[in-house]
């Protein structure tokens, strides 16, 4: 697989938090209040400044454990690889792609009409 590499551009919210944090201790965390103020963009844009770093493994984020924010970090430079859609299920294009069994289990109204059909027919069932 070809996988393009990420390089942020200069000037870019996502390259200017890259810079703040690279000159950091390595494993610093910082909140999304921290890194927009260090940065100086609106913090309610970190999320779409920066998905594609975040994809592409440059920076990690996570939850903290008691308070409601959001904690960033250098990433390990291993994009995120996410996990194939699963298929959709096939669509049944009439009662007939059904086997009769099923057709009577999920469709009891049916059951009993073909019953009283039969009986008016005379046929035993």
């Amino acid at each position: 697989m070809n996988h393009a590499i990420y390089v942020p551009r200069a000037g870019s919210v996502a390259k200017r938090v890259l810079d703040h944090l690279y000159g950091l201790p390595i494993g610093t965390e910082l909140t999304t209040a921290e890194i927009a103020a260090a940065a100086q963009f609106d913090a309610k844009q970190a999320a779409p400044c920066l998905i594609t770093a975040l994809e592409a493994g440059l920076l990690k984020k996570r939850r903290h454990e008691t308070k409601p924010v959001t904690l960033w970090s250098l990433g390990d430079g291993v994009p995120v690889v996410r996990a194939a859609p699963r298929p959709a299920p096939a669509l049944l294009r009439s009662m007939f792609d059904i086997s009769p069994a099923q057709r009577y289990e999920t469709a009891p109204v049916a059951s009993s009409f073909m019953d009283d059909w039969r009986r008016r027919r005379g046929e035993s069932s």
